[in-house]
């Protein structure tokens, strides 16, 4: 739970003022600190925090039924918000996703 928080917490702090909880167009897009690595920090932290939630509330079977969940949820909304991204920012989005993983670093 903590690594996750502190992925959430370093991904806000890297978007500078551009954290918000809807689906929104950004100012810029941003390509400094955790998000040089990986395009959805936040996201990432996410699902360590409700696994290692899911882990101390119910133990390891509820952690790995609620897994697949989470995860799914989350690959849904980067879908959309990419494809956001990708019509607002163009070759600029496009590229910066070549140049970065999605959710795990140097993995995915």
């Amino acid at each position: 739970m903590i690594a996750g928080f502190l992925i959430r917490f370093k991904a806000i702090k890297d978007l500078k003022g551009n954290y918000t909880q809807r689906m929104i167009i950004p100012k810029r897009i941003v390509k400094e600190g955790i998000y040089k690595y990986i395009r959805h920090p936040f996201y990432l932290g996410t699902i360590i925090y409700l696994f290692g939630f899911s882990l101390l509330l119910g133990g390891w079977k509820i952690a790995f039924l609620l897994l697949p969940y989470s995860i799914g949820f989350f690959l849904d909304r980067i879908d959309r918000e990419e494809q956001m991204l990708i019509n607002y920012f163009g070759g600029e989005y496009i590229q910066y996703m070549k140049s970065t993983k999605k959710l795990i670093p140097f993995v995915y």
